[in-house]
């Protein structure tokens, strides 16, 4: 089955943006339990640190927020790269790294 756009090409119906599923927001509790769990691992997450010995680490703690999340109910299952998207709305300082001053 195919659909024509104003341009006159042919494309699939199923082809394209459409898609993507929305999420639906965070809601007040999971928004509060984010910001709890990225708290206990701020010390990694939030590390300005970006040497090969961090990336792993970061990757796993941002996994262990994930799987936190999504066990404790409070929302719909979310991605990591959906949580620190999120993360990024609030007002969260991040740690200097070990050679920065503070």
């Amino acid at each position: 089955m195919s659909a024509a756009d104003p341009l006159g090409i042919e494309r699939p119906v199923d082809a394209g943006i459409g898609d993507m599923q929305r999420m639906q927001h965070m809601g007040e509790k999971e928004r509060l339990l984010l910001l709890d769990l990225i708290n206990e691992r701020r010390d990694v997450i939030l590390s300005r640190a970006t040497d090969a010995r961090i990336i792993p680490v970061k990757a796993q703690a941002w996994e262990e927020v994930t799987n936190s999340l999504t066990a404790s109910g409070k929302g719909p299952r979310r991605t990591v790269k959906q949580l620190k998207k999120d993360m990024g709305k609030y007002e969260i300082k991040a740690i200097p790294s070990a050679g920065e001053c503070a």
